[in-house]
């Protein structure tokens, strides 16, 4: 695996949110496409100063990995005790679908990947900050860091 992938560094300055959820996003096998998908949150919310923008994300069917990490303060060094992973994936796609805008479809065999459909209303997720697309990308890392740890062959079942 490379060795020179790396993450984006926080501005000097910056708000505490941002090193909070590059420092979560850190996590021990760090591999290029989540490099890209951190990088691409990062540059949406630069684009926007880091500012907050747009309200919050709604946090109905939240999963419970993301609201501990949110009363923990958004600790950077928080982790759920035991990570059940296939929960954790049921969960965030509640979650995921709930945040949606109306009129958005999902692509066929990707419930993450999801179509752009014309007309679309993006407000619902043009939320930036601590309480927008960094907590997507928190959970992201969240789960990210779980699946890494399990046992392959616990990993090739899920996937059957």
């Amino acid at each position: 695996m490379p060795t020179d992938i790396t993450l984006p560094q926080a501005p000097a300055g910056s708000l505490d949110y941002v090193n909070k959820v590059l420092e979560i996003c850190r996590v021990k096998t760090l591999d290029l496409e989540w490099a890209n998908v951190v990088q691409l949150w990062f540059n949406l919310d630069a684009k926007n100063s880091f500012e907050a923008k747009d309200g919050k994300l709604g946090t109905g069917n939240q999963p419970g990995a993301v609201q501990g990490w949110i009363v923990c303060a958004r600790n950077a060094k928080w982790r759920p005790t035991k990570l059940d992973v296939a929960k954790f994936l049921e969960e965030f796609k509640r979650w995921w679908h709930g945040l949606q805008p109306e009129g958005r479809e999902q692509k066929p065999d990707c419930f993450i990947m999801l179509l752009k459909v014309e007309g679309v209303k993006w407000g619902s997720l043009r939320a930036r900050r601590t309480d927008g697309i960094a907590s997507i990308v928190a959970a992201l890392a969240l789960w990210h860091e779980g699946i890494i740890a399990m046992p392959h062959l616990k990993l090739r079942e899920m996937q059957a």
